[in-house]
């Protein structure tokens, strides 16, 4: 017999696409948000050294320390007496931390729709309620929206920034919003920032660290290290040894080698791989505009465009048929309107794969 939990939760339709794409004969594949650059060669020495030296046991829950201290100085907190960090399987662990900490059963978390999938079903996994609110059609957070739906059940709200699946970047007045609103109402704001190093139009900003602030950050979308498994959590330290216990009887520990490279990758980007992408972006928004309705990314590396003849299901079925991977925006929202491209392909297939995305639509 299987619990409620599980045959409550949805598959991931990112992966059901990821296992699509290795059955189609041909694919142009701009489905999976996964970068295509490698490891840099550094990190991989590192790494390689850090196994070599028997840097392969367990490590305290909350992450080594040469780790813990290069995240700190990222953060400015090095000798805070208020904040902390712990070292996370991936963001994806420490989401599934931060909803642990604060949602008992039947208490709500604010999740913008569209949203990236597993804001919600790990809420449903630890027994709270997603309460989705729209921010169709610009993807901006409205607060008036968020003000009707809290209630007193309410206690965290979650948001990406740079966003998946959107790419929209959050002004300084709309982030200052959020922040006011978090702390009027007494929940927390729970921040994804993986996509921080995609940030194409202006620098990326943060929340300032208080009682209320949960920032998530990793390293697999910035130094193409999606399977090692690296983030963490930066929060009050109260809140941090929570984390800590939470994560003795779940991960145990984030990979004991990789959190050696921490300090040097933090110190390392490839501003060539920048440059890549935000000319992708800007290529592919070029075109596909000229077809599709679209509010052009700043960031990440994705673009989410509307469809005003067909939903989205029937697109992708179409797209599919031609060769061509998209996702389809339900998989995000409640709504079937948008597909979502991830432009991390070389120029020739995103230059194919966008002709014939644009020959189809019509």
């Amino acid at each position: 017999m299987l619990s409620d939990r599980v045959k409550n939760m949805k598959p991931s339709g990112i992966r059901k696409f990821f296992s699509l794409a290795a059955k189609m004969d041909r694919c142009l594949d701009l489905s999976i948000g996964q970068p295509d650059f490698d490891v840099p060669k550094t990190l991989k020495e590192l790494a390689k050294s850090a196994i070599d030296e028997g840097k392969n046991s367990y490590t305290p829950s909350v992450g080594v320390e040469l780790a813990r201290d290069a995240v700190r100085k990222k953060y400015n907190i090095v000798n805070s007496e208020d904040y902390d960090v712990i070292i996370t399987s991936g963001v994806s662990g420490g989401l599934l931390l931060s909803y642990a900490a604060i949602l008992d059963e039947g208490d709500e978390i604010l999740i913008p729709d569209p949203y990236f999938v597993g804001y919600k079903e790990i809420a449903m996994l630890v027994g709270a309620k997603p309460v989705l609110f729209n921010t169709y059609p610009d993807f901006v957070p409205n607060i008036e929206t968020l003000e009707k739906l809290t209630t007193s059940r309410t206690k965290a709200v979650v948001i990406g920034n740079p966003s998946n699946p959107t790419g929209y970047v959050l002004k300084a007045e709309e982030l200052k919003a959020l922040v006011s609103f978090a702390k009027k109402k007494g929940i927390y704001l729970i921040f994804d920032e993986i996509y921080e190093c995609f940030t194409y139009d202006g620098i990326h900003i943060r929340p300032d660290l208080d009682d209320q602030i949960i920032i998530l950050n990793g390293l697999s979308k910035s130094h193409g290290m999606t399977g090692w498994r690296i983030g963490w959590v930066v929060a009050k330290k109260n809140m941090i040894d929570e984390m800590q216990k939470l994560q003795q009887f779940s991960y145990v520990c984030a990979p004991s080698p990789f959190q050696q490279l921490i300090p040097e990758a933090l110190n390392y980007f490839d501003n060539n791989i920048f440059d890549n992408y935000k000319n992708k972006r800007d290529r592919a928004y070029e075109k596909l505009s000229k077809k599709f309705e679209i509010v052009k990314p700043g960031g990440a590396f994705y673009i989410f465009p509307k469809l005003s003849n067909m939903s989205a299901s029937k697109f992708v079925e179409k797209s599919i048929a031609n060769s061509v991977l998209v996702i389809p925006g339900s998989v995000f929202s409640n709504s079937d309107t948008h597909f979502r491209i991830s432009f991390t392909v070389s120029d020739e297939i995103l230059d194919e794969a966008i002709e014939i995305l644009a020959r189809i639509s019509e």
